[in-house]
């Protein structure tokens, strides 16, 4: 039990912290500070990288999608994905909420599709597909080929690339949790643009796990 609490406690806190900094940056803007996409997308994902840093030994998933493949790919249990995601929701919306009351700017950090729902659908999938791509490669598969703190850059500059390439579309999320706290706290958590920013990313997952059951298995380095 001790072990899903704290998988629940690292995501929790790392998920708010995932979803604060887009939150943050919306701030900035709607208070006519400048900036451009890149900045946007460095501000997102330097919390990726410091909650990777801070609670990799626990959990650092931060994302829907992220754990579905896990848990879909036999990686994590049931009861340590259903904590993770626990854990998830309740800091995404429990930031948004905070960060709601502090700064009353409702629709901050905010993700809009820019382009049809069905079109903004595939956006995602393709986005998130990329990402859990990365995780898989740097994270998991080829970990020990990195140093230590490498899979964690990698992966941040990947979520940088990500945003610059898919923002201007969807507002590039990637991750249900963290578009779902801004839209609750704005009063869209029911918006048909959620759709968008579930089924997307968690499609994303259900493909990856079910391409990695048909490719053979990576052979370990002998040394």
């Amino acid at each position: 039990m001790s072990k899903f609490v704290h998988i629940f406690a690292a995501e929790l806190i790392g998920t708010a912290m995932v979803t604060a900094g887009p939150i943050a940056w919306g701030i900035w803007k709607s208070s006519g500070g400048a900036g451009t996409l890149l900045d946007a997308a460095i501000v997102s994902a330097l919390p990726v990288l410091l909650g990777i840093f801070l609670f990799r030994a626990t959990s650092s998933q931060f994302n829907p999608a992220v754990t579905l493949w896990l848990l879909l790919t036999k990686r994590v249990s049931g009861g340590a994905a259903t904590a993770a995601f626990a854990g998830q929701i309740t800091g995404a919306v429990g930031a948004a909420l905070q960060l709601r009351l502090i700064a009353n700017v409702p629709p901050a950090g905010m993700t809009v599709p820019h382009v049809s729902v069905p079109s903004a659908i595939i956006v995602e999938l393709l986005l998130t597909l990329c990402l859990l791509g990365i995780i898989r490669k740097v994270g998991v598969i080829s970990a020990g080929d990195y140093g230590k703190d490498t899979p964690a850059v990698i992966i941040s500059l990947g979520v940088v690339a990500l945003i610059v390439l898919g923002g201007p579309y969807t507002d590039a999320s990637m991750n249900p949790a963290r578009s779902f706290g801004p839209a609750i706290a704005a009063g869209h958590g029911t918006s048909i643009h959620q759709v968008v920013y579930w089924v997307g990313p968690l499609l994303a997952a259900v493909l990856l796990a079910a391409a990695e059951k048909l490719l053979p298995s990576p052979k370990k380095s002998d040394s």
